[in-house]
């Protein structure tokens, strides 16, 4: 069973986001019911950076959270980018992680232009992974 079902239109979606801020980190957020995502929110990161760190931008965060709570939903999955690396979450991501009921995502470019995407949920101060899988139907 996973813990995060994301289906394949909205994968699509959040990579081709992260694809369009390459160099930099992309970053955003999945809605949805329990375990599956219904929507994805591509929102900026003003911190423009390739590697250390990200930070959602405000006002388009906020406007994504009114959106997820007027459609009934959840904020179940954050995601972004490492573009150089590594494929689990950093130091700064741990240290700034806020939401222990969302699976983090961290997605990490490869050579062949797909994505490695792996699941974290934050657990006792610490990431543990988590199954995540991508569905042609839900």
């Amino acid at each position: 069973m996973a813990d995060l079902i994301i289906p394949i239109a909205i994968y699509t979606d959040m990579l081709t986001h992260l694809t369009s801020t390459l160099p930099n980190e992309g970053c955003g957020l999945l809605a949805g019911k329990r375990a599956v995502a219904k929507s994805v929110y591509p929102i900026r990161n003003v911190a423009s950076t390739p590697q250390v760190r990200y930070q959602m931008d405000g006002q388009q965060q906020l406007r994504a959270m009114l959106s997820i709570e007027a459609d009934r939903d959840s904020l179940i999955a954050i995601f972004h980018s490492h573009p150089t690396g590594p494929e689990v979450p950093s130091a700064t991501d741990l240290r700034e992680a806020s939401y222990p009921s969302a699976v983090y995502l961290i997605c990490v470019p490869l050579p062949d232009e797909t994505w490695r995407v792996r699941g974290f949920k934050l657990k006792k101060n610490r990431f543990e992974e988590v199954v995540v899988s991508v569905a042609d139907q839900v």
